[in-house]
């Protein structure tokens, strides 16, 4: 057809090689082929001026080709953008193929004789006769409809965002109601049958909750509103923050978990480490509960994609149920588990593995299974990170053990890397000695009991208003060392709230922000409010008491209070060296549990000061002070406070670039360390840990 579009479009300047009769015949065809289409078709000869205008540009812009030919189709339908501005000549994006003798498409505003516009898209090819430029072809069609639709179902992808976040505001309400009260109800004297009842219930509403917010990320996901940070992160860190996540759950079932990481592979990435840490703790949580027995193992290796870019290879492997090929295919759709009885087992709603395919796509990689029925699964994906310091790599030691990978497995339970993740938080049953004072402000009165009796729960004393004018009045009158804020209140919001206690002038008091939406828009609409942290609703009591421990004044955790006071040596001596009861509270009274937990930081702990010394040694800032993080969080997850406050010490430095005082506070991190172990041995705490060996 181009043949015919370049004879016709051309027909009053082409040389007639033909006979008069075949170039007639061929015309004539031409325009018939040309007339039937449905597509607006008009050619323009090297000055831009009309030779052709077929029926379907007639019918679709009004103008007749009597009209038209001879004249510039850009002052007569393309003269003006779509809010009526001018379109001068020279910046016409059709045209542009004149200058450059390329191919163009274009989403278009064409007008219509009538002056009425329409939206089009449009292509512009070039015509090149005896390799010079002849003119071009430019066919076009309505896209009103589908610009309409495409309006109509952006609209609806929004209404259902914006349903689904409501639906999640009001169901999380009553949420925080009942699973607050079963927590209070926990804590209450039980008979075993109770407690029980009471457990499952909870576990319910948690369970519940979960399959709310895979709803909502998915969500998020398909309507196209998940944006992909960039982010300088540390690959060991992302890897040994999922290692420690899930080796305790792994220990507890009695499961071995390993960790490989090639040793050619870097340390420092830019990307997105949060999506990252999701894929991977979606495929650890899922390789934990399909297996029964073995190991759970997770791998990172450099591998080449077909361009020879560089990529990043995960694996998640496990000795579980395994798949037959048949149901392999099916995983990754939405809702979709291997079969009814799996989901009658072993539960969940079969979104998990969707959203990583879904996030792994976003992220331009790809992702599969390799499994085989009764023998286990391996799950991968390939992501294109840009390494931003190709020089290190992971060397053998930090969280990568590749020729005798880490092992966790029934009694041993040992962590590769920065954090235990395990139950961190402290209960606390006395009235905090600091006389710490809470102002709650929230308006429903089920969340408001529910908080204040959670709050005396953990020995906090608290007053509670109901909306935000009145919070801002009692920050006017009253002193109050943190403040728990609710974010949609009537009178006044929390956001506007706060914004006012910012501008009282007063002390710098921290704002926790709570909440029943559970999108990221909403954290970072407290935090540019002026908040300090974010809480989801319902309010974990745990959870809530890690935070507050970790706000209130004089806390060695309270690493997010602007410009943290410097720790000296001196006033660390006084700290407790290990506390056994705050250790045992964060782990609900689970001693066996504790100690194994304590044993895999004492094991790994070494290692963690070496990796410090390490970066230390190379005047790397931004690696101490991610490093020190690392430790003082392990440290704080079993009541290492004395060590935990150093490592506190040790990052506020590195983050203020003051390193040479870095080298003195590792010596006394590691004479905490000391301490730690000499006080776990004297009170009991290591007599069951005789598997712990140094590294």
């Amino acid at each position: 057809m181009v043949t015919y579009i370049q004879t016709a479009a051309l027909n009053a300047s082409a040389p007639r090689a033909k006979a008069a009769d075949e170039f007639e015949l061929e015309e004539n065809r031409a325009k018939l082929i040309l007339g039937a289409v449905g597509e607006g078709i008009y050619g323009v000869d090297a000055d831009g001026l009309t030779t052709f205008w077929n029926p379907a540009a007639e019918l679709l812009t009004g103008w007749k080709a009597c009209e038209v030919i001879g004249m510039s189709p850009h002052e007569l339908i393309h003269h003006s953008h779509s809010d009526g501005s001018a379109y001068p000549y020279e910046a016409c994006s059709l045209l542009r193929t004149m200058s450059d003798g390329l191919a163009h498409v274009d989403n278009e505003v064409f007008w219509r004789k009538d002056g009425t516009a329409f939206a089009v898209e449009c292509t512009a090819t070039p015509i090149f006769l005896h390799g010079l430029y002849a003119g071009a072809v430019v066919v076009f069609k309505d896209i009103t409809e589908r610009k309409r639709r495409e309006k109509t179902d952006l609209a609806a992808s929004q209404a259902r965002t914006d349903f689904l976040s409501n639906v999640s505001h009001e169901i999380r309400t009553p949420m925080n109601g009942v699973l607050g009260m079963i927590q209070l109800l926990l804590n209450t004297k039980l008979t075993p049958e109770q407690k029980h009842y009471a457990e499952i219930a909870h576990s319910s509403g948690r369970t519940l909750l979960a399959l709310l917010d895979d709803i909502l990320d998915l969500s998020k996901i398909e309507a196209g509103k998940t944006v992909l940070e960039r982010l300088n992160f540390d690959l060991a860190a992302t890897l040994n923050d999922v290692v420690g996540m899930w080796r305790v759950q792994a220990c507890t079932k009695g499961l071995a978990f390993h960790l490989r990481v090639a040793p050619e592979t870097s340390v420092s990435f830019c990307g997105d480490p949060v999506r990252l840490r999701q894929i991977l703790n979606n495929l650890a949580s899922n390789a934990i509960k399909f297996t029964e027995r073995g190991t759970v193992s997770l791998s990172t290796d450099t591998v080449t994609d077909e361009d020879g870019g560089c990529m990043l290879r995960f694996s998640v492997t496990d000795t579980g149920i395994g798949l037959r090929p048949d149901q392999a295919e099916r995983l990754f759709l939405p809702f979709v588990q291997a079969d009814s009885s799996t989901t009658r087992k072993y539960g969940g709603s079969g979104l998990g593995l969707i959203i990583c395919k879904r996030l792994v796509d976003l992220m331009g990689g790809k992702i599969g299974i390799v499994s085989q029925e009764g023998l286990g699964s391996t799950f991968w994906f390939t992501i294109p990170l840009d390494c931003t310091a190709p020089s290190q790599v992971l060397a053998p030691g930090t969280a990568s053990e590749a020729s005798a990978p880490d092992e966790v497995g029934g009694p041993s339970c040992r962590t590769a890397g920065s954090q235990v993740v395990a139950p961190r938080e402290a209960k606390r049953n006395t009235v905090p000695e600091d006389g710490c004072r809470i102002l709650v402000a929230e308006d429903n009165k089920t969340n408001q009991v529910v908080i204040m009796a959670q709050l005396r729960k953990l020995g906090y004393q608290a007053d509670a208003v109901n909306n935000g004018a009145e919070a801002v009045e009692a920050m006017r009158r009253g002193h109050y060392d943190i403040v728990l804020m609710d974010c949609e209140m009537p009178t006044m919001d929390g956001y506007e709230a706060t914004r006012q206690i910012r501008s009282l002038g007063t002390q710098h008091v921290p704002i926790i922000a709570l909440t029943a939406h559970a999108m990221s828009c909403h954290r970072e609409l407290c935090l540019s409010a002026g908040m300090d942290y974010f809480l989801s609703k319902p309010l974990d009591l745990q959870r809530l008491a890690r935070v507050l421990e970790q706000h209130r004044p004089g806390s060695p955790l309270a690493a997010t209070i602007p410009e943290p006071t410097p720790v000296s040596i001196q006033s660390t001596a006084k700290l407790a060296i290990f506390d056994a009861q705050a250790m045992l509270n964060r782990l609900m009274g689970d001693r066996k549990l504790a100690e194994a937990v304590i044993g895999g930081f004492v094991g790994d702990c070494p290692q963690q000061l070496a990796i410090l010394k390490a970066r230390v040694a190379e005047q790397d800032g931004p690696g101490v002070r991610l490093q020190a993080h690392a430790l003082k969080g392990s440290a704080a997850s079993v009541s290492a406070i004395r060590l935990s406050t150093i490592a506190l010490a040790i990052e506020t430095e590195a983050a203020s670039q003051r390193l040479a005082g870095c080298s003195q506070l590792l010596s006394s991190a590691a004479e905490a360390l000391d301490q730690f172990t000499q006080e776990l041995a004297t009170t009991g705490w290591l007599k069951n840990l005789d598997y712990v060996t140094q590294d």
